[in-house]
């Protein structure tokens, strides 16, 4: 169990400090339509992923491209509802 634990902390390293960069950088633009297929994802740890990743993009791109997802996060959301809170914080 010692190196699953310590990969889990390395990922968990790693992720911060890219979460940091990219949430301090509001140049850097996120692939929304992936991020979005990813988080209808079964996959709880993936669709967990792309949520905080989609919290971020709704800053980052303009009206249209975010009108343009909102059918796909409806879709999404209405079977996670639990989630919605999160993006829209």
């Amino acid at each position: 169990m010692g190196r699953r634990e310590d990969l889990r902390s390395a990922i968990t390293e790693v992720l911060n400090q890219y979460n940091k960069m990219v949430k301090s950088n509001l140049a850097i633009r996120l692939p929304l339509s992936r991020l979005l297929q990813l988080f209808e994802s079964d996959n709880v740890i993936t669709s967990t992923l792309s949520l905080v990743y989609l919290t971020y993009t709704k800053s980052r791109n303009n009206d249209e491209e975010n009108l343009e997802a909102l059918p796909v996060y409806l879709k999404s959301l209405s079977r996670r509802p639990e989630d919605a809170v999160r993006i829209y914080e």
